[in-house]
């Protein structure tokens, strides 16, 4: 989710009269990038990510503020309004827990080595503290503490570079102003002294990632070059031979991924086109993914294919959008998932973008062969007439579309769907990924091994086959297709299956991949969505390529667990049992599992969404918890069940969905209203961060065996009491509120810690004794931190593994609602040391993203407590 920015510096002005005295809140905390210095937040008006831009008058006006609060003619008015939206401001007189935190000066200045590259790893959070800023470590045991000047400096560090290096850098933009090169040299020694600075070998894995990109962008460059000399030479040879075939060219705005519906499609033109299509089109896999390229392609008039997506759908009406204004008669066909296909949506999809000749519905293949044949008849008059557009009314016998007619819309009659979907040659079997994998453009291929969905879920339309059979694609083509992707070296597999591990042939399948692994090393990840009502054959399809290497888990598709909610979206799940007893089988195994829960069905209300939290946290499972999209295809858009439901929709964060009128994502509905959503995403946010992350799962657990509090509810509490408590409770507010967006410490962990259990004892009401002191170490030992050294092991008062253990083992005997009644307290367990390692160098790399990103992100640093996870970030793509 992009930030909005905004660059604030400037005049000063005096608080308004009349208000109370206000000082900065040690939960505003100067953000370190790359690209500058910022302080983030969120708007209290809005709910969403705030940041602003920090310029070396925005820095003193921050210590300033810190230092004697508003009664100073430092603090500039926009800064201040920035900065009370965010809550940022507290009133003077407060007092903060986590200032009882001793921190201890920094250590000596180091030498640098002039020939050596250092890096200062960001993102990186400076506290702003009673005028000065201040880097502190992960123990809180070592404080560095800067100036304006100095904080302003740091940037130039977050880039691997020789010190002299990083020195002219900085100099380059601050020629008049700032620190000389004695100074800058000395703030260097300094944060090498204390750890926060290194050689970059020290943290060179953290640009690993930024590498792959690069080289993916220049293989990139590479398609569209070779690409762009494929269009000249068939110019050339336009030009030369006389006149040629009509070309059809697709149009890939994400050549991360294979294309699978363009190959499919392009795949059946070639194969099952007819004569007609093969005399008058030129199926060519000329992949365009730059908009440069469209001047050259645009230069005779052509048939272009889209397949839309969400995540592609505009820059794909983007690139149809140019084509059109470069050569009005060339044709533009847009299919996919994404396009349209209720009447009153297609009409206004159409009106919207005027430059849509042809829309596709549902499977597309056969749809596009006959829609080429019906047209053939005009492409030799297109010969003679380059610019004569084609006359569409020839696509009236054409099931499975709409087309642009005039100002109206047609609408053909719908199309069956393919009863057997090996008619359509498989697009591995020839030239037409050539290129793609030749210049390494795809990190990602996908594959179907069948087509289909026998379930009836509101929310979905898996490509317009959701409630219908299921139709597969014979084994040896599948083997043939993975075989293909093996040895062209592509990282990562998914298939587009609804319910992978329905069949036993899948446990086949899952070890042909295994054997392809081993002989080629390839794929190094995968993921499907697994079956919905059984899961039979889903934990040996998972051991398999687990033990062969690859990266996976286990996937259960359970969306909710309330019975009204399950009766709207006309979904059923599998027995309880059936759930518990794959999640013990999974973590006997030590084999990831995740569960998929939605927030903003129909049906749902606060209540059952806390509920669904709480199954998953009883059984000890990850959730993956998404906000519910409006598919443009699915029931769920279906006029009469959108009012039957009352749902109400609204653009979805980042999500510009300009293209159409229906917006993307439910916001309200007859069980929930507007507040009680954003109030089911305040706790989503909080529960993605203290549960899945472990920012606090040790202390949840604990807080639930002294107290027997539920754990879902302690944390909706303490979002409660975070949000009406900032001014003595910074470092929480803080850490449930900007965090999720940044994912770094917040300043140290020490901080977190230390405020942290000021809060359960005060507020919560648990004994301040040994108990929670162990529990308290443990947590702070298993968050990540950049300059932590591995392995940690720590002397704590308690056996916390055995009792963590005995409380695993009392939930697998059936007390998930109990456990706390029959497991010990913790204080009853004897003293014991606890070790933490960091094998998967998390502390090196996994920072600065959003817990929106990726579902499969994870702090889990190996401990006894640790919880199988699949790695993601583990795999070079």
């Amino acid at each position: 989710m992009p930030l909005a920015t905004a660059n604030l510096g400037g005049k000063s002005v005096h608080p308004e009269n009349g208000t109370s005295p206000t000082r900065l809140s040690p939960g505003a905390l100067v953000t370190v990038t790359r690209e500058g210095l910022r302080i983030n937040g969120r708007s209290r008006a809005a709910d969403e990510p705030k940041s602003v831009e920090l310029d070396l008058g925005c820095l003193k006006a921050l210590a300033a503020l810190s230092a004697n609060g508003d009664r100073t003619d430092a603090p500039n008015g926009a800064l201040m309004d920035a900065l009370r939206e965010m809550g940022l401001l507290v009133e003077a007189r407060s007092a903060t827990r986590h200032e009882r935190i001793a921190c201890h000066g920094p250590k000596p200045a180091a030498r640098l080595d002039p020939s050596r590259s250092y890096l200062l790893a960001a993102p990186r959070l400076v506290r702003v503290q009673q005028g000065q800023f201040e880097l502190i470590d992960f123990d809180g045991d070592s404080t560095l503490r800067l100036t304006s000047d100095e904080v302003l400096a740091l940037p130039n560090f977050t880039v691997p570079r020789t010190i002299d290096e990083a020195i002219t850098q900085y100099r380059s933009g601050n020629a008049k102003d700032g620190l000389d090169s004695s100074e800058l040299r000395a703030l260097a020694e300094k944060l090498v002294a204390a750890g926060f600075m290194a050689t970059v070998t020290r943290h060179h894995e953290e640009d690993r990632t930024r590498e792959v990109y690069r080289q993916a962008l220049h293989s990139h460059d590479a398609l569209a070059k070779v690409v762009g000399g494929r269009l000249e030479s068939a110019r050339r040879k336009r030009t030369t031979e006389g006149p040629q075939r009509m070309p059809v060219l697709p149009v890939l705005s994400s050549p991360w991924t294979l294309p699978l519906g363009l190959g499919m499609v392009l795949s059946a033109i070639r194969g099952i086109g007819g004569p007609s299509v093969e005399d008058n089109f030129d199926v060519r896999p000329h992949w365009l993914i730059r908009r440069e390229q469209i001047a050259r392609a645009c230069a005779r008039t052509g048939v272009f294919l889209f397949s839309n997506y969400v995540w592609d759908h505009e820059s794909n009406l983007t690139f149809s959008k140019e084509i059109k204004q470069r050569n009005p008669a060339c044709l533009t066909v847009h299919g996919g998932p994404d396009t349209p296909k209720y009447e009153h949506d297609c009409e206004a999809y159409f009106a919207a973008n005027p430059h849509v000749d042809i829309a596709i519905h549902g499977e597309g293949e056969v749809t596009a062969c006959e829609a080429l044949a019906a047209l053939a008849p005009q492409v030799e008059r297109s010969r003679a007439h380059p610019q004569s557009p084609f006359d569409l009314e020839a696509l009236a016998e054409v099931p499975g579309l709409s087309f642009r007619l005039g100002d109206r819309v047609v609408h053909t009659a719908p199309r069956a769907r393919i009863q057997d979907p090996n008619q359509i040659p498989s697009p591995f079997d020839g030239d037409l990924f050539t290129d793609l994998v030749d210049t390494q453009a795809v990190r990602f291929a996908i594959i179907e091994t069948n087509r289909g969905c026998p379930y009836g879920c509101t929310f979905c339309d898996w490509g317009g086959g959701t409630a219908s059979k299921v139709r597969q694609f014979p084994l040896d083509r599948v083997f043939r297709e993975l075989e293909w992707c093996a040895r062209n070296k592509i990282p990562r597999l998914t298939f587009a299956d609804a319910n992978f591990g329905m069949f036993s042939r899948d446990v086949e399948i899952a070890e042909k991949i295994s054997e392809l692994k081993r002989r080629y090393g390839y794929p190094q990840w995968f993921a499907s969505n697994y079956a919905k009502n059984t899961v039979k054959h889903i934990r040996e399809i998972v051991s398999i390529m687990l033990e062969a290497g690859i990266h996976t888990e286990g996937l259960l598709s359970l969306q909710s667990t309330d019975p009204d909610t399950l009766d709207a979206i006309h979904r059923s799940n599998i027995k309880t049992e059936h759930y518990e007893r794959m999640a013990r089988e999974f973590r006997d195994r030590g084999m990831p599992l995740f569960v998929d829960l939605m927030v903003g069905l129909p049906g749902q209300t606060p209540r059952s969404f806390r509920a669904d939290l709480q199954y998953c946290i009883d059984r000890e499972v990850t959730a993956k918890v998404f906000p519910t999209d409006m598919l443009v295809n699915s029931p769920m858009n279906e006029p009469s069940y959108r009012t039957h439901h009352r749902i109400e929709t609204a653009p979805a964060p980042n999500g510009d969905r300009s293209h159409t009128l229906q917006q993307a994502r439910v916001v309200s509905t007859a069980s929930f209203d507007r507040d009680d959503y954003e109030q089911m995403l305040v706790l989503r946010r909080a529960f993605l961060l203290l549960e899945n992350y472990g920012v606090m799962r040790q202390i949840t657990r604990f807080v639930r065996s002294e107290r027997g509090v539920r754990e879902i509810d302690f944390i909706d509490q303490l979002v409660t009491d975070a949000a009406s408590n900032r001014a003595e409770l910074p470092i929480l507010h803080h850490t449930l509120t900007v965090m999720p967006d940044l994912m770094v410490p917040p300043g140290s962990w020490a901080l977190f810690v230390d405020e942290t259990g000021r809060y359960l004892v005060d507020d919560v009401g648990l004994a301040d004794d040994t108990a929670l002191r162990t529990v308290l170490d443990v947590q702070h030992a298993l968050l990540p931190d950049r300059d932590r050294n591995f392995p940690c092991a720590i002397e704590i008062a308690h056996d916390f593994a055995a009792w963590h253990s005995d409380m695993m083992a009392a939930k697998d005997a059936g007390h998930l609602d109990d456990w706390h009644r029959t497991v010990p307290r913790l204080r009853n367990y004897p003293p014991a040391t606890f070790v933490v390692d960091d094998a998967k160098q998390l502390c090196r790399r996994n920072f600065g993203f959003s817990v929106d990103e990726s579902s499969y992100n994870d702090w889990e640093l190996d401990s006894p407590v640790r919880r199988p996870m699949p790695s993601e970030h583990a795999i070079d793509v």
